[in-house]
């Protein structure tokens, strides 16, 4: 596909003011006998009927093209013309009154129907159990810390804060003993506090960082493929 100027009075750089092609609305549009002749099509139009005709009889759409920015344009433009023939379809459907009452999704619904599934299932299926909780209290000057398994008060301070550990409710009882023995284990903690105010002093967060993916080189591959494996473009391409 290719751009060009609505206004026919600013196609050309010298007929009008700089400035004013930055604002100019454009057309797209599918250009006749303009394709280099290393093709084997003649006209741009010969690719656009084979690509609607395609997607009359196909259901999947695979594009292999280059990992840069030209090569994306190219793909979104094939899907753009892929989807005039399902549009078409659609509103064909509609006026015709052919449509049938099965829900209808694509790829991009499938995770969504996925989890929805499994929470079906995982709630359908669930069963009541009975967990274990800690609750402790401590007195000191200042007031009564009162620690309790869904949240914490504190007589000086209105904080609410929830007390749970990683693993969540405890349905084990002999994690639970654990537990509860450790607390014993390690009675004294240290909180900063002024005015009435508790201060966190420090918290320690990993910072997990991931790497975008490297763009796959065609050409560097094919280099590579021919020089140690003597095999050419086209045996590395498939």
């Amino acid at each position: 596909m290719e751009l060009e100027f609505k206004d026919e009075r600013i196609r050309k750089w010298n007929s009008c003011d700089p400035i004013a092609l930055y604002h100019a609305p454009v057309d797209k549009f599918i250009p006749q006998g303009s394709l280099s002749v290393s093709t084997s099509l003649s006209d741009k139009l010969d690719i656009k009927r084979t690509l609607e005709e395609e997607a009359r009889k196909r259901q999947w759409l695979i594009l292999w093209l280059d990992c840069d920015q030209e090569g994306e344009i190219i793909a979104f433009e094939v899907v753009e013309v892929s989807n005039y023939f399902v549009e078409g379809q659609i509103v064909i459907d509609v006026s015709t009154d052919e449509r049938n009452l099965v829900m209808s999704y694509g790829p991009y619904q499938l995770p969504t129907l996925a989890l929805l599934w499994n929470d079906i299932g995982r709630f359908g299926h669930m069963n009541l159990r009975n967990f274990l909780t800690i609750n402790c209290s401590h007195n000191y000057e200042q007031g009564t810390a009162t620690f309790c398994w869904m949240k914490i008060l504190v007589a000086f301070v209105d904080l609410i804060s929830p007390f749970l550990p990683k693993r969540g409710h405890m349905f084990d009882y002999s994690y639970a003993v654990t537990l509860y023995k450790m607390c014993f284990q390690g009675p004294v903690a240290t909180i900063s506090h002024l005015n009435r105010d508790i201060h966190v002093t420090k918290v320690q967060q990993p910072q997990l960082e991931k790497r975008p993916p490297h763009p796959l080189n065609t050409i560097e591959l094919e280099k590579r493929a021919s020089l140690y494996f003597r095999m050419s473009s086209e045996q590395t391409m498939k």
